[in-house]
């Protein structure tokens, strides 16, 4: 991939962090592991038609107040004070994000109308 395009896909996600970490007030910090790659090299997903997908890396099963066994993604659980703390997964989202797609970075010229 092209180094420019990763710094500036790099410094996009450490905006976004910091723009959440602004807004929700976290007990424990959240670990995203993003990945931008090239979906039709790595995913076979080659019509540049997906920008990029994410979700929790694990769920915990826990045991609430009310006896009901209920299950969090890792990332929620984590901010509450457990007694007993799992074995956390290194990171609490995975995230991936596609190099082809033609995307807009802070800093990049203005956005010129495309004709079909």
């Amino acid at each position: 991939l092209d180094k420019v395009l990763c710094t500036k896909a790099e410094k996009a996600f450490k905006a976004a962090g910091e723009i959440i970490t602004n807004v929700i007030i976290l007990v424990t910090p959240i670990t995203v592991n993003a990945t931008f790659t090239d979906f039709c090299k790595a995913l076979n997903e080659c019509n540049n038609m997906i920008l990029g997908t994410a979700s929790v890396a694990r769920t915990i099963l826990l045991l609430d107040n009310d006896k009901v066994v209920r299950q969090y993604p890792q990332v929620l659980a984590k901010q509450f004070l457990l007694d007993l703390t799992p074995k956390w997964k290194s990171f609490d989202i995975q995230a991936f994000f596609n190099a082809q797609v033609d995307l807009f970075f802070k800093g990049d010229s203005v956005i010129k109308k495309r004709l079909p």
